[in-house]
């Protein structure tokens, strides 16, 4: 690595210490050694800064991913405030601090993937042009959404209760479970295993901040009957709202005879609904009842019985499930076909859909 010799004209670097016991350390500065990459993975090693040294400031790294790396304390401030053309940063079952902050003057940060990193409680995001962020964890953080003010697609996939503050003008925290301003969001991919009540009280309390959200999917391990009527107050802080994925993969309570019903409140632009993972029964039958006849302008609702979730990988995947039966069948068409306030619905009632692996949740409704 001395004086950079070695590593000169390199654009593209990967390195992996998985299949050595003996621990690598990478220091920040190697970077500045490199003055043509653009490219950094690292897996199974540790990220240091060198104590005192100066680093000089790189152009060219644009993206950075760490798997399974040991970030050290001042690791990630070194690299956020020198590598100026950074747009991409994606780290997986990182060790980290227990607070991260994504902060800098001249941060040029786009695009921010954290999974299931250990040691996060606290995660500040104050990046002016941040537009795509990702989350997935089963630990307990707590957020704060400072200053995101191009941010148009989020991913929240967590297992606990997960709190979202920020600072008001007077700088002054609150504790409420909401961000500041995100009204440039335009696609949220909602999925937990939480409580349920817990979740519709975060979500409905910061969804308002959703002004021009578009496209919405939720994906949920469990609800209650009762639970729908929250889950279609959804619909009334999101006016905008035009594409809509829904997945659960159990309702409880469905022998309830006297189920709440939501208000049916008109859904201006609603236009695409999904709904995967449809069990048949009275509560799912209902939702969908309810979003027929809101819907003035509802082009396509379909409804399958195999579930639809959003993994890992950035890729929509399906999972077969066993059929209804006949009179189950008959029944969901029965209570849909028809009831639709559009002239132009079309409703597709079937197993599966077209494509088990899709990148968009509504590339299937399309076909």
């Amino acid at each position: 690595m001395a004086g950079g010799r070695l590593l000169s004209g390199i654009e593209r670097l990967t390195l992996d210490n998985l299949a050595t016991a003996k621990i690598f350390s990478f220091s920040c500065h190697i970077i500045s050694q490199i003055p043509s990459l653009t490219y950094l993975s690292l897996a199974n090693c540790s990220l240091r800064q060198v104590p005192n040294l100066v680093l000089t400031q790189s152009n060219s790294l644009q993206e950075l991913d760490l798997c399974g790396v040991t970030v050290l304390s001042g690791a990630l401030e070194c690299i956020l405030a020198n590598c100026l053309s950074l747009h991409s940063l994606s780290m997986e079952n990182c060790t980290v601090l227990s607070k991260l902050i994504f902060r800098g003057p001249n941060l040029e940060l786009k695009s921010l993937s954290l999974s299931f990193c250990r040691g996060v409680k606290e995660i500040e995001l104050c990046a002016s042009n941040l537009a795509t962020f990702k989350f997935e964890s089963v630990d307990m953080v707590n957020f704060r959404f400072d200053h995101v003010p191009k941010l148009e697609s989020m991913i929240l996939d967590y297992k606990q209760e997960n709190r979202m503050s920020y600072y008001d003008d007077d700088h002054h925290r609150t504790d409420l479970l909401i961000v500041k301003d995100l009204s440039r969001m335009k696609s949220l991919i909602f999925s937990t295993t939480s409580s349920m009540r817990e979740v519709f009280r975060s979500l409905s309390m910061w969804i308002n901040k959703f002004c021009n959200l578009s496209q919405l999917s939720i994906q949920l391990s469990s609800i209650s009957s009762d639970d729908f009527v929250s889950l279609a107050r959804v619909f009334e802080s999101c006016p905008r709202l035009q594409e809509f994925h829904l997945n659960i993969e159990l309702v409880k309570n469905i022998d309830v005879k006297d189920m709440r019903r939501p208000p049916e409140l008109i859904h201006p632009e609603l236009k695409k609904v999904e709904i995967t993972n449809h069990s048949g029964t009275k509560p799912e039958i209902e939702f969908a009842l309810y979003i027929l006849k809101t819907a003035i302008c509802l082009e396509q609702m379909q409804i399958s019985r195999c579930s639809k979730i959003y993994n890992r990988r950035g890729r929509w995947v399906g999972f077969d499930k066993p059929p209804w039966s006949k009179e189950t069948l008959e029944m969901i068409h029965e209570q849909l076909q028809g009831q639709a306030i559009s002239e132009n619905a079309r409703l597709t009632i079937q197993h599966s859909f077209v494509s088990l692996n899709s990148r968009s949740p509504f590339n299937n409704v399309n076909n």
